[in-house]
């Protein structure tokens, strides 16, 4: 019988921590799995006054019922912060993040698409620059740029501007 008084301080214990609100919001933000968390304004997080266990078990176990809003991300937010986190860093470090996003929201799976080939058509025209900066040091000839890059004169001359 000297498990069974364990077992209920030790459910006492976790009953009283666990309802303190505060504290429940750090155990649920340090335990639950972040797909889940993400999806709920912790801040909202109150307990409810009901129960899961059957009457006749509550003399050995208790549960706490929590209750929060559930966490809606606005289209414009959302596009604010994929834009900004687009224009601060290279497409190979938001490849990660995208597909992070695309699993767990699908509601926004057309616009990361988008985004992401925008990043990857910025990659390309850097990549391009990078290539045309490199022959214009290299010496090549103008003509030869143009051959190679599929640029005009005025766009050549304006990498080249860019590199003084």
């Amino acid at each position: 019988m000297k498990t069974n008084k364990i077992v209920k301080k030790h459910d006492e214990l976790s009953k009283k921590f666990l309802t303190n609100i505060d504290s429940a919001k750090v155990f649920l933000e340090l335990h639950m799995d972040p797909k889940v968390i993400i999806k709920c304004d912790i801040e909202t997080l109150i307990i409810e006054p009901s129960s899961y266990v059957d009457s006749d078990l509550k003399t050995r176990y208790s549960d706490i019922v929590y209750k929060a809003h559930e966490n809606h991300l606005s289209k414009d937010l959302f596009d604010s912060t994929i834009s900004y986190l687009a224009k601060a860093r290279e497409y190979s470090e938001l490849q990660p993040l995208f597909d992070e996003i695309i699993e767990n929201i699908s509601d926004y799976k057309e616009d990361i698409m988008t985004y992401a080939e925008e990043l990857m058509q910025r990659g390309e025209q850097m990549a391009q620059i990078s290539m045309v900066q490199e022959m214009i040091r290299s010496g090549l000839e103008l003509a030869l740029i143009e051959k190679i890059s599929h640029l005009n004169k005025k766009e050549i001359e304006k990498i080249k501007e860019t590199m003084h």
